[in-house]
């Protein structure tokens, strides 16, 4: 008997303990946007071109975005900067950019390439909230983000907080319609009296190429890689209440993902630019 109640204790114990070993369920990744969830790029955008010149090329692996390379817009195009993601199983832990100092005037880049900034995405805990650490070298500064998730995997609130100032200097709240388009983003700088800017974003019906890799054309998580359709309008108010508007005109492929765009904002002194995109 006392066999048979030690042989029971230990398959209890083995049993709890495979419960405590086993894995987080971490299938909420899989619908979470890019690029905190685990998502694949079915149609890859590979380079953009800024008035004809190249601006950027981006390298997969397999089908999840791995990185991108960045280029100054001389003559002949100059790669002064490169950022690539680390992955575990799809899911991304870092982002890690080193780039080379740029000479506008001289039209020359240098060949001594050293880290410019660093974003850490901590582990998925849950599938409302994902913090990153970011980490900038030329200029030491670390600032910590929190994302906030609606039900549905999409980025509605975004908050930083530096480490050499711990309290929140900048909030902002996106609002999204039933595309899952981010129509409106109400952002404060606390660290500026509290300014607030209001941002409203009209969309096409046509796919973003950004949307499954998660920086925007510059290379930034920004509402451009947010939103699964491409923005044609932006409506920007300021804290004086004065709009200002950026008109985004595309022709796009037959497959409906954009060819080019011409961009022009409605201010004196705005010139208006083109982006190509070839896939």
């Amino acid at each position: 008997m006392k066999k048979l109640l030690y042989l029971f204790a230990v398959i209890s114990f083995l049993a709890c303990k495979n419960e405590k070993d086993a894995d987080p369920d971490l299938s909420f990744l899989d619908k979470q946007q890019a690029p905190f969830g685990r998502v694949s790029v079915d149609v890859k955008l590979r380079k953009l071109l800024y008035n004809g010149r190249l601006l950027a090329e981006y390298i997969y692996e397999g089908d999840y975005f791995s990185q991108e390379k960045r280029y100054a817009t001389f003559a002949v195009p100059a790669h002064y900067g490169t950022g690539s993601f680390k992955r575990n199983a799809g899911i991304p832990e870092s982002f890690e950019m080193v780039s080379a100092f740029v000479s506008p005037e001289g039209g020359w880049v240098s060949t001594d390439f050293k880290p410019t900034y660093n974003l850490k995405f901590s582990p998925a805990a849950n599938d409302s909230v994902r913090n990153i650490v970011e980490e900038y070298f030329t200029y030491p500064q670390i600032s910590y983000k929190d994302y906030t998730f609606d039900g549905n995997g999409f980025v509605i609130r975004e908050s930083q907080t530096k480490k050499s100032a711990p309290q929140i200097n900048y909030h902002a709240v996106f609002s999204r319609d039933a595309q899952h388009n981010i129509r409106e983003s109400l952002g404060t700088i606390y660290d500026q009296n509290g300014k607030s800017g209001l941002v409203k974003f009209d969309y096409d019906d046509h796919p973003n190429p950004f949307f499954k890799m998660g920086i925007d054309w510059q290379g930034q998580m920004s509402v451009s890689a947010f939103s699964p359709n491409n923005i044609v309008r932006e409506t920007r108010i300021g804290p004086d209440g004065v709009p200002f508007h950026i008109n985004y005109t595309y022709e796009y492929f037959a497959n409906g993902y954009p060819e080019k765009v011409s961009v022009k904002a409605d201010l004196p002194l705005s010139q208006a630019y083109t982006i190509e995109f070839i896939y």
